[in-house]
C-alpha cells in the first residue's frame, strides 16, 4: 500500500471506512476553482509542486504534420470545430456558415477539425461547400497529434467547448470559443490568450421546461456578430 494517501474532504462518496483508508485529508475549498486546480491540489500538497498550477502544454515534437491542400508551415489559417456530440453545446450549421463567410475576410484560410464519426465528416463537409480551397477539412482524417500540430501554427481556434478547445489552449493557440450551459468559470482555457462568447440570457429550470425550449436554448441566444468579432480580436493576438 502507497505510503502517502490523500484524498479530498468533498467526496462525498467517501465512508468512515474509506476516509481511514487515508493518510491526509484535504479540506481547500474548490467551488469557485477552475477544473485544472482542483485537479492540482492534491498532487501539489503530496509531491510539493508551486503553488500556482502552470499553463497546460502538450508535446508534439515526434508528430507527423496533417497535410491538406495548402502547407500549414507557409500559410495563415485559422481553426474551426464545431463538431460535438452534446445537444446543448451544438449551435446551427447555417450561423457557422455565415460565420466562415465572414472570417475569410481577415482570415486567409480556415481548416475546418473534425473527428471520425461518420455525422462529423459530413458536417464538417457542409459548412466547406462553396467556400472553394480557402476553407478545407480535416475529413476525421488528422490524429490527435496532428490536431495539435495544427493547432500550434494556427492564428486561432474558434469553436465550442469541447476537447479541441483544451487541445488549442495546450498549444498556447488564441482561442473563440462558444459556451452555452458550461460553467465558463470553471472549463475556461487555461492560461492563454482566449475571447469567449456566452450566451448573454440565463433561465431557471422552470422555465426552461415551461417554455419548452431546446436543450441548446443558450448557444440559440449567441449572434454571428459576436463570435466574427471575437475572431478578430483573437486573430490580432499574436501568432
Amino acid at each position: 500500500m502507497a505510503p502517502v494517501r490523500v484524498a479530498h474532504r468533498g467526496a462525498p462518496e467517501l465512508s468512515p471506512f474509506w476516509r481511514r483508508s487515508f493518510t491526509r485529508i484535504v479540506t481547500t475549498e474548490r467551488s469557485a476553482m477552475h477544473q485544472v486546480e482542483m485537479d492540482y491540489i492534491i498532487p501539489k500538497q503530496v509531491l510539493g509542486l508551486p503553488e500556482e498550477p502552470p499553463p497546460i502544454r502538450f508535446d508534439v515534437a515526434a508528430t507527423h504534420p496533417w497535410r491538406g491542400a495548402f502547407n500549414p508551415e507557409k500559410e495563415g489559417f485559422a481553426i474551426l470545430h464545431a463538431a460535438t456530440r452534446w445537444e446543448s453545446k451544438a449551435w446551427p450549421l447555417e450561423r457557422w456558415r455565415e460565420v466562415l463567410g465572414r472570417i475569410l475576410e481577415f482570415t486567409p484560410r480556415v481548416i475546418v477539425s473534425c473527428g471520425p464519426g461518420a455525422a462529423e465528416i459530413a458536417e464538417a463537409g457542409l459548412l466547406c461547400a462553396g467556400f472553394g480551397d480557402r476553407v478545407i477539412t480535416t475529413g476525421g482524417t488528422a490524429s490527435w497529434n496532428q490536431l495539435a500540430w495544427l493547432l500550434a501554427r494556427a492564428r486561432y481556434y474558434v469553436g465550442v467547448d469541447t476537447a479541441a478547445m483544451h487541445l488549442a489552449a495546450a498549444m498556447g493557440c488564441p482561442s473563440v470559443t462558444l459556451f452555452g450551459k458550461t460553467k465558463v468559470s470553471r472549463y475556461r482555457p487555461w492560461k492563454t490568450s482566449h475571447v469567449m462568447v456566452a450566451s448573454p440570457v440565463t433561465f431557471s429550470e422552470q422555465e426552461v421546461q415551461s417554455r419548452g425550449l431546446p436543450e441548446n436554448h443558450l448557444m440559440l441566444a449567441i449572434g454571428v456578430d459576436e463570435v466574427v468579432h471575437a475572431c478578430k480580436q483573437a486573430s490580432r493576438m499574436g501568432r
